[in-house]
């Protein structure tokens, strides 16, 4: 995700989905109510988004600060598969 020239584009483009994905209003939220998973969804995307920032704002660390992205994205990809396993929910095999 991180490695090449044109990085910042699609990096930021990945973070926007995110963001927009968090939103209390969104069709994803909307259909995680019912099943509980809300929070703890909100919370790594928050988490990926916080990291993104700081990735943005710590020029001299962005080496360390892009694997610690690239790590919570795949995270974020393996809990979406494995809730998707127990709820058989098709809203999480859509995001991962």
């Amino acid at each position: 995700m991180l490695n090449g020239a044109n990085n910042g584009l699609k990096e930021e483009m990945i973070i926007n989905t995110l963001t927009e994905l968090s939103s209390d209003h969104s069709g994803v939220m909307l259909n995680l109510k019912p099943s509980n998973n809300e929070k703890e969804f909100k919370e790594k995307l928050e988490k990926i988004i916080n990291t993104y920032e700081k990735w943005k704002e710590n020029p001299e660390n962005k080496k360390a600060i892009s694997q610690e992205l690239k790590k919570e994205l795949e995270n974020l990809d393996i809990w979406c598969k494995e809730t998707a396993k127990k709820d058989n929910s098709h809203v999480f095999k859509n995001i991962g």
